[in-house]
Parts: structure tokens; sequence; C-alpha cells
């Protein structure tokens, strides 16, 4: 399991990118029944399964940054929140659950920056533990407005390895690319306001 550790996890994603994001989580939990389990791969700061936990059962959240498990665990403990878990982890490799043992597996902004190898492992093991699958990410090809036009230096800065990976998920046509080469069907897809994110849920 390779760590990653950026200039931006933790406090600074929590400033400065999980506000901008409030309006993708309210979508996923509209998808989502009351009371799901739900594991959360890619969980950042946590702040999709906070937003979450007046809904859901059980909620656990799989990163791969240290610094982003303590930022989590930090919020978790001044929330008191007993039902929600954070686990330093590999998603290509969840062995420690069942099939079946979720009754949602969600990843947000995450596949873009993962390497193009990475991302059927990851969607594999999602689809294994859980019952429904969704997905949030950019929409490919991005809005000609200011929006659209302003994430391509946003994923410059986040460093060459997470520019890279932003450009091969573009060049390989975003998240209808990689979910159709997996012979992965889309029951239902919304917009952000912006029109730059896609949240897709996935037939069963």
């Amino acid at each position: 399991m390779k760590r990653k550790n950026h200039y931006y996890d933790g406090r600074f994603y929590r400033r400065f990118i999980d506000p901008n994001l409030q309006e993708v989580r309210e979508i996923i939990a509209d998808y989502l029944p009351n009371r799901a389990s739900l594991i959360d791969i890619g969980c950042g700061t946590g702040a999709l399964l906070f937003h979450l936990a007046p809904k859901c059962s059980r909620l656990i959240g799989i990163e791969l940054s240290p610094r982003m498990i303590d930022s989590a665990n930090t919020e978790k403990r001044n929330r008191r929140l007993n039902h929600v878990e954070f686990r330093l982890a590999d998603a290509s490799r969840l062995s420690m659950f069942k099939d079946r043992e979720f009754d949602a597996a969600v990843t947000s902004m995450v596949l873009h920056e993962m390497p193009q190898s990475a991302r059927r492992p990851v969607i594999r093991e999602m689809k294994r533990i859980a019952r429904q699958l969704i997905i949030a990410d950019y929409a490919i090809p991005q809005p000609g407005t200011k929006d659209g036009l302003i994430t391509y230096p946003i994923e410059f800065a986040a460093g060459p390895s997470h520019f890279k990976g932003f450009l091969s998920f573009r060049r390989t046509g975003g998240l209808p690319g990689l979910l159709n080469s997996m012979g992965l069907e889309i029951e239902s897809c919304t917009l952000n306001r912006s029109r730059t994110i896609q949240v897709v849920k996935l037939k069963s």
C-alpha cells in the first residue's frame, strides 16, 4: 500500500476544498435510502460521512492519506459519532470486508486523481462489497464556462501525479468511458449546478 502525502491533505482540504463540494454531498445523500450502511472510498477529511451521519446506520471511510485520517478522526471525536469509522487502507484490496457487506459504496472526486491502472481494481472491489455503487467525479468534457475552465489549473496545482491522473481520466472519456469499458451501466446521473461534476448511480 503506497500512502498518500499531499500538501493539501488534512486542514487545508477541510477549509478550502470541502465547502465547494457541499452540493455533491447533497446529491449523494438523495440517492441513499434511510438507515443504509455505507463505505466511502477515498473519504478524505470525512466530510461526506459526517453529512450522511444522521441518515445512515453504519459509515466507514477508507483513505490512503494518514493526515486525512487524522483530520477525520479529530472531527469524529468532536462530533461524538460512534457509528462512523475511518481506516487507512488500499481500496483495491478490501479483503477485510465480506461480499455485499454494505448497502452502498461511494467514491467522490477520487477516480480522476488515480493512476489509470488503479481505477478498475477499486471499482471491482466496490462492486464486490456493496449492493449499490455511487460515483461522483468530473464531467468530461468540462463546460466552456468559468467554472469549467478553472478545473485545469486547479488540477495542475494539485501536483504532477494528480494532474497526470486527471489527464488520463479526461483522455479515456471520464466516468462513462471507464464504466462502459467494464460493462457497467449507469442507472441515473445528476449534474451539479455548474455542470462540472456528475454523480452517477450504477445499475445493481
